[in-house]
């Protein structure tokens, strides 16, 4: 069984190996912008329709109502969102 003998410093070349990091950031950047851009349309359309809501339920005289209904809605999710989040700060 023949064995490998060790390297010594003498023996290594003084060439230093340059690996230049990935091209990956212009194409993260990219992912980013096209999440953002979903994002803000999901937005827009959502206040389109939230507006759209409130016209309809204010021609018929109950404004009020919906927006008691928008704003219980909002506070539920609201609450549990906060709550969901002390939960998982605290357990990890």
């Amino acid at each position: 069984m023949s064995t490998t003998p060790p390297i010594e410093i003498d023996d290594m070349d003084d060439n230093v190996i340059d690996i230049s990091p990935s091209k990956r950031k212009p194409r993260r950047k990219l992912v980013w912008i096209i999440a953002a851009g979903v994002a803000l349309l999901f937005i827009l359309f959502r206040s389109v329709s939230i507006y759209i809501s409130a016209l309809w339920f204010d021609s018929l005289g109950y404004s009020s109502v919906y927006w008691y209904i928008f704003r219980t809605k909002l506070l539920i999710f609201l609450v549990f969102a906060v709550l969901t989040i002390i939960i998982l700060r605290t357990a990890f």
